[in-house]
């Protein structure tokens, strides 16, 4: 038996936590023929206040009591929905039972069990999470929400390590590529790369034309393909991604929402130049950007007044939406938003069809602001825009 007696293991990376609940399992469990008698599963993915107290109290009666046939019991609690931020883990009913829990798992393993909790999400400001992690180990495993992700060095090293199981190879150039169109969730990589390995074999090399041919894109690659058209300003190119996305049955409340955060980083961005806290300097293709020191003041703003500080993404998407919003005057970009939150009302509120109200909204904001060329693009001051 492992040294520790309590897991708890979150986040949206479905994969990993599974994979992560596999490992612990194999040191819990020596034989699997003792599964069926030293396992006892617990289902967590409830959405009623009923259900998630029920699967507490099962939770706590199991950590109470050893089977009659073993001296070791291992308990999952898998796939909790309950200690999130949601409408059921709000219900005072329910934070009562997870009260008892947290008590109980304060208080330590009852000899011979072990438990583990897995959750999609959980509310770090709640004494459960920080009995967690002083009860044993804590496990995260979420997916970025961009594709552009901060840690950018973290995801490499992640495709790095599924290209070794699946003995692939690939160039920096050809994992970008592959990276940016599959997304970031780990099944759908290891589904990719699984079909690559097919594809290709018995050569290992992926290539470029690999990835056009045979790589999926996910959907919030799609997304972000209709977003980035949008900020290039390229009208044919976005409505061309819109209708394809509309024949594909993807959620267009889903698209406008995208639009609106992309809206909304431009305008950052499109500030941030006006008032000199972003510098360009020229970098052969495509100009690179990078942030000024701030003043004090505006240093908390950024810091601690927002959801996601833009510094903190990587470079390269620091560089792609400082010059996107290079190409579109303040006054242009809050057109766009008053533009965009009236097609989301709309969406809700009237009955014209959802994809005619995209087309048009689209058509609006990009009508006016021609897409420059190439040569003009580098050489344009970055305060110039429509």
């Amino acid at each position: 038996m492992p040294a520790n007696r309590f897991y708890f293991i979150y986040g949206n990376d479905d994969y990993l936590v599974s994979e992560k609940v596999k490992s612990i399992l194999k040191e819990c469990i020596k034989n699997p023929t003792d599964a069926d008698i030293q396992l006892e599963r617990i289902d967590g993915a409830v959405d009623k206040v009923e259900a998630a107290q029920t699967a507490i109290r099962k939770c706590l009666s199991a950590m109470n009591a050893l089977g009659l046939f073993c001296e070791e019991k291992t308990i999952l609690l898998e796939n909790a929905t309950f200690f999130g931020d949601n409408r059921t883990g709000q219900s005072t009913t329910v934070q009562d039972e997870v009260a008892r829990l947290t008590e109980k798992i304060k208080a330590g393993m009852p000899p011979g069990v072990t438990l583990i909790i897995t959750a999609t999400e959980i509310d770090k400001r709640r004494a459960f999470f920080k009995a967690c992690g002083k009860a044993g180990e804590v496990h995260e495993f979420k997916i970025p929400e961009d594709k552009y992700a901060s840690d950018h060095t973290a995801v490499m090293q992640r495709l790095d390590h599924l290209l070794g199981e699946k003995q692939l190879k690939m160039s920096t150039v050809v994992k970008e590529a592959f990276q940016q169109k599959v997304g970031l969730e780990t099944r759908l990589i290891l589904n990719e790369l699984e079909k690559l390995a097919v594809a290709i074999g018995p050569r290992t090399t992926v290539a470029m034309d690999d990835i056009a041919m045979f790589v999926s894109a996910s959907r919030e690659a799609e997304f972000f393909d209709l977003a980035d058209a949008f900020a290039d300003r390229d009208l044919p190119k976005t409505l061309r991604i819109l209708r394809q996305l509309i024949f594909q049955r993807q959620n267009l409340m889903g698209l406008v929402i995208n639009l609106e955060r992309r809206i909304r980083d431009l305008i950052i961005y499109r500030e941030a130049i006006d008032r000199r806290w972003i510098t360009r300097k020229s970098a052969g293709s495509r100009d690179a950007y990078t942030w000024a020191t701030l003043t004090p003041e505006v240093e908390q703003a950024f810091s601690q007044e927002m959801d996601n500080d833009p510094r903190r993404m990587h470079p390269v998407r620091i560089s792609i939406l400082a010059g996107q919003a290079a190409g579109f005057s303040r006054k242009r970009l809050d057109y766009c938003q008053r533009q965009i939150t009236q097609a989301h009302e709309q969406m809700v509120s009237s009955r014209v069809p959802p994809e005619l109200i995209m087309e048009i909204v689209l058509v609006r904001m990009l009508s006016a602001a021609k897409r420059p060329a190439a040569s003009a693009a580098r050489t344009a001051p970055a305060t110039s825009g429509r």
